[in-house]
């Protein structure tokens, strides 16, 4: 109840509950001119609403509650079995119209690639991978003619296996190293413990050297990287650390 002062609350707790309008009631709609959006009443605590606004319970005085404009008909959320989008739905219940779950297509897949190093075709059938979907071996045969790609495959599709393979075969067969760009640090300490999953399943006389480089790692550290007599074959680093 951060958003509401004590004394708020101490008034709300000695209201009398018969101040509560009659269309205001406990599991229905009504229109929150403070969030200028349908919310859910889930009770009352005096003159204050416990109301459902994007997902999470909210305290909203009841002066800021007016009818519903429209009819709110909430959608049947339960056949969405994807966690992230169940979520989501949630979140968004009052605004959802309908649910329509499409059947998926079966995946497009191709064996590895023989041009990748063996080690590396052998770290990826430890680690799980042992085909290629169609975009990754496209990737790949583009990535290896010396072509930039950009990939546009929906959340969860392998885009990260489209580069990935192709990183570790450039250090393993031609030194290069790979520097990986990821928007937040969460994301980058990820995508590193994912590297090193793949990195591990490699002999251990072949295994990369990989650096993650984010805020969360110490300057010195991040240094040090980089004064031994192997550079690191893959860096991992975060927008805020990419220029130091």
């Amino acid at each position: 109840m951060d958003s509401l002062n004590q004394s708020a609350i101490r008034k709300a707790i000695t209201q009398d509950i018969n101040s509560i309008p009659d269309w205001l009631e406990v599991g229905k709609y009504a229109f929150s001119t403070e969030h200028q959006k349908n919310v859910k009443v889930l009770g009352f605590l005096g003159h204050i609403a416990n109301c459902l606004v994007l997902g999470e319970p909210t305290p909203i005085e009841i002066e800021k509650l007016t009818p519903s404009t429209i009819e709110v008909k909430e959608v049947d959320i339960s056949k969405i079995s994807h966690l992230t989008y169940a979520s989501l739905a949630t979140e968004w219940q009052t605004e959802i119209k309908d649910i329509k779950i499409f059947p998926g297509d079966d995946a497009n897949c191709s064996p590895i690639p023989n041009e990748i190093h063996h080690s590396l075709q052998e770290a990826l059938s430890r680690t799980g991978i042992k085909s290629f979907y169609s975009h990754q071996v496209k990737a790949w045969n583009e990535l290896n003619n010396g072509h930039s790609i950009c990939i546009t495959t929906p959340t969860a599709s392998g885009k990260s296996n489209a580069f990935i393979p192709f990183a570790f075969h450039q250090a393993l067969t031609k030194q290069r190293t790979s520097l990986f760009i990821y928007p937040l640090k969460a994301l980058a300490s990820d995508q590193y413990s994912k590297l090193e999953k793949l990195n591990k399943a490699l002999p251990n006389h072949e295994q990369l050297f990989i650096a993650k480089c984010t805020g969360d790692v110490p300057l010195d550290t991040r240094k040090g990287y980089f004064k031994g007599v192997k550079s690191p074959d893959i860096i991992v680093i975060s927008p805020d650390v990419l220029h130091h």
